[in-house]
């Protein structure tokens, strides 16, 4: 799906070489057709064609790509690639689908990483369980670019998602990320809180999505 995250629906990529069909790695170059490919067509499987040996990416010049362009687009990447994965399983499958995969994948991405993000991030002693796990939360999609604010509601926390990469506008409803998958990650975010310390009810208070100015998240410590 390269070709349709970047606009040109000629690109397709040939595989060359697949571990699974007992070749050395996987392998493979991306083409140019004459025309718009179906979506049957963006991979072809030619095993054994020789294209050369895989080697290094090309540098990339300190004055046309400086160190802060590198990071932005690394950054725009990785929200696109998250996010352009789901968007494609939600035109192909249906949003259920999607729902379902958008949760279970962002569940077991952080249940894993958790705990590594919070010493990373020096969050080990950072004043109590629920102030912890919004920052925890907040630097997680800073990782990304995005800017979150949080603002204290009685004894809850708001997080106000004031920008997010999380969007792929090549995809129909996706110019904005859809609020069920926003919820769908507030369920998984219930499940990551309970792996650094108390149990935290995340929700979706308002979602860009509906049209609201900025989508907010509610977290509220259980028990």
């Amino acid at each position: 799906n390269n070709g349709v995250l970047l606009g040109d629906e000629r690109l397709r990529f040939v595989a060359t070489d697949l571990v699974f069909a007992g070749g050395p790695f996987d392998a493979g170059y991306f083409e140019l057709a004459d025309r718009p490919l179906s979506v049957e067509e963006r991979l072809v499987v030619r095993l054994g064609e020789e294209k050369g040996r895989p080697g290094p990416p090309p540098a990339l010049g300190p004055v046309e790509w400086p160190q802060a362009r590198r990071d932005t687009a690394l950054r725009k990447y990785n929200a696109e690639y998250a996010v352009g994965g789901l968007a494609e399983i939600e035109r192909a499958r249906g949003m259920a689908e999607a729902v379902l995969i958008a949760e279970g994948s962002h569940r077991s991405v952080f249940v894993s990483w958790a705990r590594h993000l919070v010493r990373e991030l020096g969050l080990g002693l950072v004043g109590d369980s629920l102030t912890r796990f919004v920052r925890l939360f907040v630097e997680t999609f800073g990782l990304v670019g995005d800017r979150l604010e949080v603002v204290e509601d009685g004894v809850d926390r708001l997080v106000v998602h004031r920008f997010s990469r999380l969007a792929v506008p090549q995809y129909e409803n996706w110019a904005v990320l859809p609020r069920v998958i926003e919820e769908a990650f507030a369920r998984a975010w219930c499940v990551v809180s309970r792996v650094v310390g108390e149990e935290v009810e995340v929700t979706v208070e308002e979602s860009r999505s509906d049209g609201a100015e900025a989508t907010v998240w509610r977290f509220r410590e259980i028990g």
